[in-house]
């Protein structure tokens, strides 16, 4: 096998690993930890109320976010709870840089 023909395998091979592994660990309970703390933290400074989640899990494959334990608001008098919500992405959404939620 020649030099060229064995980088022209592994690179992509290595990128189809790379691309698996993230996906992989998007899944993890550490990635929900993450994700959750970044949501607090960006509505907390963009709106001044506080997001309380319970839990996080991501599934990249369905492109899907589920939340548990969810209070927006004062701990003492929240203005919205919810036991579990489930965001769903299209697949030009995850692309963008933008997030744009419908009802």
């Amino acid at each position: 096998m020649t030099r060229k023909l064995a980088l022209g395998l592994a690179v992509p091979a290595l990128a189809l690993a790379l691309g698996i592994g993230a996906l992989l660990a998007l899944r993890t309970p550490w990635a929900g930890r993450k994700l959750c703390g970044l949501a607090e933290e960006r509505l907390r400074g963009a709106t001044g109320l506080t997001l309380s989640l319970g839990a996080c899990r991501v599934d990249p494959f369905h492109l899907e976010l589920t939340a548990r334990d969810l209070r927006l608001g004062p701990a003492e008098a929240p203005m919205v709870t919810a036991a579990s919500v489930r965001l769903r992405l299209a697949p030009v959404q995850a692309l963008g840089a933008r997030l744009v939620v419908e009802e």
